[in-house]
């Protein structure tokens, strides 16, 4: 009898066991290189896509803004009266005329009333019975004289007194009010003589300034007067 030991044919041999430790670490690096693989396969995605090209940007031309038109100066080419001797001076269209005879024919004595003149639109007329067309007529009164109606003109209201007091006046003063024309303050009045007519009264130191004209809203160059009684001014 052979003493060999035989293998035992119904024994299968054993595999070999993997211990938990190896398995563990097996786990941890492939979770790593998982999570490294998605990282580098994101960059890369990132990468393609800003490298498309982008249609170029289109740049607008810079906006003008339009430039503010002069305003004309409607004044411009008017002409100038300039009155030395009652200090002031007043600008109208060209195409007016001036008519300064009274105040040439005033005395220079005159205690009441220093000269007038008159500035007349093209389609003013001088009548006996009453004048026609648009003017203004200007003139100026020395405060504390005496009218030829016996009036001491010490004030504005002293003067509006005088005026309804000529002959030819149809009633008191009406629509008075304080009122500017340019940068001149004054009072304003209506009156009714030879139809109606519009005053605007100044006073500056011991003078007082009277314009009037023919109050007619449908006159051709009634549009005209606020512009001439804007340019009116004193001068030294």
């Amino acid at each position: 009898m052979d003493n060999n030991i035989g293998t035992d044919p119904g024994q299968q041999p054993l595999a070999p066991q993997n211990s938990p430790h190896f398995s563990k670490t097996f786990i941890i690096l492939m979770v790593i290189v998982m999570v490294v693989a998605v990282g580098i396969g994101g960059y890369m995605v990132g990468a393609n896509q800003s490298q498309i090209a982008q249609p170029p940007s289109q740049s607008l031309p810079p906006v003008t803004q339009p430039s503010p038109t002069p305003t004309q100066d409607e004044t411009a080419n008017w002409k100038t009266y300039r009155s030395s001797r009652c200090e002031f001076e007043i600008s109208y269209p060209s195409e007016w005329k001036l008519d300064d005879a009274s105040n040439k024919q005033e005395k220079e004595n005159s205690a009441y009333q220093l000269g007038g003149v008159s500035i007349e639109a093209p389609n003013f007329k001088r009548v006996l019975e009453a004048n026609t067309g648009m003017n203004i007529f200007i003139t100026r009164t020395k405060l504390g004289t005496t009218s030829p109606r016996g009036f001491i003109i010490n004030s504005v209201d002293d003067y509006i007194k005088s005026v309804e007091s000529h002959p030819y006046s149809e009633g008191a003063a009406y629509n008075k009010q304080d009122k500017n024309y340019g940068s001149l303050s004054g009072k304003y009045f209506e009156l009714n003589a030879f139809g109606k007519s519009a005053s605007f009264v100044i006073v500056k130191n011991n003078d007082l300034y009277a314009l009037s004209w023919p109050k007619k809203d449908d006159d051709p160059y009634i549009n005209s007067i606020n512009q001439i009684l804007s340019t009116f001014k004193f001068t030294p």
